[in-house]
């Protein structure tokens, strides 16, 4: 099965996106739309001068300062040795992983 990734229409797209990141190209005014889901409808959001609305930009900052405040509950948590690499072997006695 393929998914087509970009769609056209006339008028505002009136169904559910085919898959996350696809395009709607609305042929009547030019808008360009991008998928953030393939839910329902409202999953389009209208991308305005070749940006993202800007409340879809406040939707993503603020999860990007909820996962930052997740980390940093974490290092505070695990205040040991941090290591941005992937662990190998097996943890030694008293040693706890928590891959973020």
């Amino acid at each position: 099965m393929s998914v087509v990734h970009t769609k056209k229409g006339f008028g505002a797209p009136t169904e559910a996106p085919p898959s996350a990141t696809a395009h709607y190209i609305d042929q009547e005014t030019g808008d360009t739309y991008i998928a953030k889901g393939n839910s329902s409808v409202n999953d389009w959001v209208l991308v305005e001068n070749g940006t993202v609305a800007r409340s879809e930009r406040q939707v993503l900052t603020n999860r990007l300062n909820a996962m930052e405040t997740q980390v940093n509950e974490v290092l505070t948590r695990y205040p040991r040795t941090i290591s941005t690499e992937a662990p190998t072997g097996v943890p030694r006695e008293g040693e706890e992983w928590v891959i973020v």
